[in-house]
């Protein structure tokens, strides 16, 4: 899945793609990850995202918005203010099936 600007996002920072479960899951760890004793996690699809176009599926790599305006001042906070670790799930199907890629760079 491609968010706007994501790949330029991803190619400036720093970290790693590890396969579990014969690619069934796939976690990106960013260089500065540093242990945390607390864990905010979110759901990507629908939560923290949505298509611009209100379909359930995005018609293109730009079909994304953050769903609501609050979201990324209010995870920042959680990170910078309180010390929680931020964790973002997203079920993308489209990477076992080879729709959608990821790469170690």
């Amino acid at each position: 899945m491609n968010i706007p600007g994501s790949q330029e996002k991803h190619k400036a920072s720093s970290g790693k793609w590890e396969s579990k479960h014969l690619d069934a899951v796939l976690i990106f760890t960013h260089n500065q990850c540093e242990p945390r004793a607390k864990i905010a996690a979110f759901d990507m699809d629908g939560s923290l995202v949505s298509t611009k176009s209100g379909r359930v599926y995005p018609v293109n790599n730009n079909d994304w918005r953050m769903t609501f305006n609050e979201t990324a001042p209010r995870i920042k906070k959680l990170y910078d203010e309180q010390g929680y670790k931020i964790v973002i799930f997203t079920n993308q199907k489209g990477i076992q099936v080879g729709i959608a890629v990821y790469a170690n760079e």
